[in-house]
C-alpha cells in the first residue's frame, strides 16, 4: 500500500511540477529536466529519450548523454522498446556530431531491437537514418537499397505522408549523382503527395521546398532555385530553426556562387558555417568550410582558400572524417600547384592518395553492415578477402616497379624520335617553299598545305607542354621526397612512392604513343586493326586514366552499357577517342557534378556517347570543332587549358573507321558527343 501511494504522489507532483512550468512559460527542456528529479524506473528513461530528441538539433553532445543515460537505465530496468529507442538516439547524435561509422553501428542496434519485439515504423524510421548516413557519406548503392524498402513498406501500409518524404530522399541520392531531372520528377511527385496527405506538417513541406531549389540549382535555374530556397527559409526562420536555417545558408550561397555574386555567397557559407557551429553540428561546419574553400578557388585568391582549409583539417581529423579530410588534402593539392610549389603539391597528392586508399577499404567493410551489425564470422572472413586483395595490390605494384625503368629510358627515346620527326618535318618545309615558286596557283594551295603544317607543329609542341607538365612534376616531387625523406619511410611507403612515380613514366609513356599513332595517320601510314570488344570493357579501360582527375575535381563517371554489347574496331583508337572525349566533358563540367558514357546498338549503327552537364558549346564554335585551322581552344571550369587536337584525333581515328563524329551542345546545361560506327 505504502509503494502505491508513494508511485501517486510522485505522479501528482509531475503533473503538478508539468502545470506549474507552463503557467511560468518554461521551455520544454526545463519541464523535462524538473521531470527527472523526482521520476524512476521506465519513466524516467522515457523523459531521457525525450530530452535527447530535444536535444538533437539544439546541442548534440548534451543529446548524446541523455540517450547513454537512458540505454544504462533501460539495460538494467527497461523495456526492449526502450533499449532499441536508447540505441537510436545514441546513433542519431553521433550522427550530429559526425561520427558516422560508429552512428550506423549504434544504430544497427537500435534495427535489431525494433526487428525483435516487431515495431516495423520504427524500424523505418531506424533504417531511414542509415540510408540519409551512407547517402552523406557516398554510399550512394546501400542509401538507394534502403530507401526503396521503406518506400516499399510504406505503400503497403498506405501511409503516404511518409512515402512522400521517401521519394524525397531518393531525389536527393539522384541529384548527388546529377540525375537533377530525374530528382526533380521525385520531388514535384512528393509535392504532389504532400499536398494531400501531409498539409499539417510544415517542416516536411519546408523541407520538400529545400530540395526542390537544391534540385534547379543542379539545373543551373538559379531564378527558381532562389524562390523555392527563400520560400523555405522563411519558414525555418519564424521556426527559429537553427538547422533548416544553416541547410538553406548553405544553399543561397551555392545559388549565389552559380549566378556570379560573390559577396553574397561569401556572406551565406559564412552564416551557415556559424549557426552549424552553434548548434555544434561537427557535419555542417565542415561542409560549410569546404564550400568556403572552393569559393576563394573560384575567385583566385589561393591565400585565402589555404587559411580556411587549416581549419578544414583541423575540423576533420576532431570529426574522425577521412571522407572530408581526403578533400582536404586534394584541396591543399590543387592550392599548391597553382602557387608552383610542387614539391608541397606533391606531398599532398601523396597524402590524398594514401587516404583515398583506406577509405575503400572502410567501403569494403561497411557495405557488409546494411541492416545487420557484422558477426564476427563476417568481419573474419572480411579482414581475410582484405589481406588477400592487398597482397594481390602488392604484387602489382612490384610488377609496375620493375617496369618503372623501361617505361622512362623508353618515353627519352619516343622523345628523341618525336623531334626527329618534326625536324624531318620542318626539312620538307624548306623544300615546299622553293617548289612554291613555279606556278602562282600552286602557291596558294601549298601556302595552305604548309600553314596548316606549320599549325599541327605548334600543336604538338602545345600538347606536349600541357600533357608532360603534370606527370613530370609528379615524378620530380615525388623523386625529391624519396631522395630527401629515405630513411624516415617505411618499405612500403618507399614501394608506394616508387608506384606513383612508374604510374606517372607510364603515362608519359602513352601519351608519346598516341602522338606517334596520331602523326602516322597524317601520313597515311596506320590502319585499324579492328576486333569485335565488349562496349563496357572497351568504356571502362578507356576511361581509366582520367579517373584521377576527375575524382579531383569532384566529377562522378558513370558507365551504362549492356553486358553482352560488342563494337568491331580498333582497341587503341577507339580507347584514344572515348578517353578524349571523357577527359573533355571532365574538363568542361562543374564540381560535383557526373559525367555519363552510354553505349547503344541496333541493326546497322554501334553508338557511344559521352554527356556532361558543364558549360555547353556555343554554336558558333560548334562546326569548328574538328578543324585544326581554327583556333577553338577554351579554358575548363576550373580554368583548365587545352590545345584542341585531342578532338582532331578524335575526327581522324573515327574516320578510319568509316564513322563520324557528333555533337549537340546547349550553353550552361551541357555537351553530347556521339560516336556513330558501323557494326562491321
Amino acid at each position: 500500500m505504502q509503494v502505491f501511494k508513494k508511485n501517486h504522489f510522485i505522479f501528482l507532483a509531475s503533473i503538478l511540477i508539468f502545470l506549474s512550468v507552463q503557467l511560468f512559460a518554461q521551455t520544454r527542456e526545463d519541464t523535462l529536466k524538473q521531470l527527472l528529479t523526482i521520476q524512476n524506473g521506465t519513466d524516467k528513461i522515457n523523459t531521457l529519450i525525450a530530452l535527447s530528441q530535444y536535444n538533437l538539433y539544439v546541442n548534440a553532445k548534451q543529446s548524446l548523454i541523455y540517450a547513454e543515460e537512458a540505454l544504462s537505465l533501460a539495460q538494467a530496468s527497461g523495456t526492449e522498446f526502450q533499449k532499441a529507442e536508447a540505441f537510436y538516439y545514441i546513433g542519431f547524435s553521433k550522427y550530429r556530431l559526425g561520427e558516422n561509422t560508429e552512428a550506423i553501428l549504434e544504430l544497427n542496434k537500435a534495427v535489431d531491437g525494433y526487428q525483435k519485439i516487431e515495431k516495423y515504423n520504427s524500424l523505418a524510421t531506424a533504417r531511414n537514418l542509415i540510408a540519409i548516413i551512407n547517402y552523406y557519406i557516398g554510399r550512394y548503392e546501400i542509401s538507394t537499397k534502403l530507401y526503396s524498402e521503406n518506400l516499399v513498406y510504406y505503400k503497403s501500409k498506405n501511409m503516404m505522408k511518409d512515402y512522400s518524404k521517401m521519394l524525397t530522399n531518393l531525389a536527393n541520392v539522384y541529384m548527388d549523382n546529377g540525375y537533377y531531372d530525374k530528382a526533380l520528377d521525385n520531388l514535384l511527385l512528393a509535392q504532389t503527395i504532400g499536398s494531400q496527405y501531409a498539409t499539417g506538417d510544415q517542416y516536411y513541406i519546408a523541407y520538400l521546398n529545400s530540395n526542390i531549389g537544391e534540385a534547379y540549382l543542379g539545373k543551373k535555374d538559379f531564378k527558381l532555385a532562389l524562390k523555392y530556397c527563400m520560400m523555405s527559409l522563411e519558414y525555418f526562420e519564424k521556426q527559429k530553426h537553427i538547422d533548416g536555417i544553416a541547410n538553406l545558408q548553405m544553399d543561397l550561397g551555392s545559388i549565389y556562387l552559380g549566378s556570379e555574386n560573390f559577396p553574397k555567397a561569401l556572406e551565406y557559407y559564412n552564416l551557415a558555417f556559424n549557426n552549424y557551429k552553434h548548434i555544434n553540428y561537427m557535419a555542417g561546419e565542415m561542409d560549410a568550410v569546404e564550400k568556403i574553400v572552393r569559393y576563394y578557388k573560384t575567385i583566385k585568391q589561393p591565400y585565402n582558400a589555404l587559411k580556411e582549409l587549416q581549419i578544414l583539417e583541423a575540423l576533420s581529423i576532431s570529426a574522425k572524417d577521412t571522407l572530408m579530410l581526403a578533400k582536404c588534402y586534394n584541396h591543399y593539392a590543387d592550392l599548391y600547384e597553382i602557387q608552383n610549389n610542387y614539391t608541397a603539391a606533391s606531398k599532398y597528392f601523396r597524402k590524398y592518395f594514401d587516404l583515398k586508399n583506406i577509405i575503400e577499404k572502410e567501403d569494403k567493410t561497411q557495405k557488409f553492415l546494411g541492416l545487420q551489425g557484422l558477426s564476427e564470422a563476417e568481419e573474419k572472413d572480411q579482414e581475410n578477402k582484405t589481406l588477400k586483395q592487398e597482397n594481390e595490390l602488392q604484387k602489382e605494384r612490384l610488377k609496375t616497379n620493375q617496369l618503372i625503368g623501361i617505361s622512362i629510358i623508353g618515353g627519352l627515346i619516343l622523345v628523341s624520335v618525336f623531334f626527329l620527326i618534326l625536324y624531318r618535318k620542318n626539312k620538307n618545309i624548306g623544300k615546299y617553299a622553293a617548289l612554291l615558286e613555279i606556278k602562282n596557283e600552286e602557291i596558294n594551295k601549298q601556302n595552305k598545305k604548309l600553314g596548316e603544317m606549320i599549325l599541327t607543329k605548334d600543336k604538338f609542341f602545345s600538347i606536349l607542354a600541357h600533357n608532360l607538365k603534370n606527370p613530370f612534376w609528379s615524378i620530380l616531387g615525388l623523386n625529391n621526397l624519396l631522395d630527401e625523406n629515405y630513411e624516415d619511410y617505411t618499405d612500403n611507403e618507399r614501394k608506394e612512392l616508387i608506384s606513383h612515380i612508374g604510374n606517372s613514366a607510364g603515362n608519359v609513356y602513352k601519351l608519346f604513343e598516341n602522338l606517334l599513332s596520331w602523326a602516322k595517320t597524317q601520313q597515311s601510314a596506320i590502319t585499324p586493326l579492328k576486333e569485335n570488344l565488349n562496349a563496357k570493357e572497351l568504356i571502362c579501360s578507356s576511361i581509366k586514366p582520367y579517373e584521377i582527375r576527375a575524382t579531383n575535381k569532384n566529377v562522378s563517371i558513370k558507365v551504362t552499357a549492356e553486358d553482352n554489347l560488342v563494337i568491331y574496331g580498333d582497341k587503341f583508337m577507339l580507347e584514344t577517342v572515348i578517353g578524349n572525349l571523357v577527359d573533355n566533358a571532365i574538363k568542361f563540367s562543374t564540381t560535383d557534378s557526373t559525367v555519363i558514357v552510354t553505349a547503344s546498338g541496333n541493326n546497322n549503327l554501334m553508338d557511344i556517347s559521352i554527356k556532361d552537364s558543364g558549360l555547353g558549346i556555343p554554336e558558333s564554335k560548334i562546326e569548328k570543332l574538328f578543324k585544326i585551322d581554327e583556333d577553338i581552344s577554351s579554358e575548363g571550369t576550373l580554368k583548365e587549358r587545352g590545345t584542341g587536337l585531342g578532338l582532331i584525333i578524335c575526327k581522324e581515328f573515327i574516320k578510319l573507321h568509316n564513322g563520324e563524329v557528333t555533337v549537340e551542345s546547349s550553353l550552361n546545361e551541357g555537351t553530347t558527343f556521339t560516336i556513330h560506327l558501323p557494326k562491321e
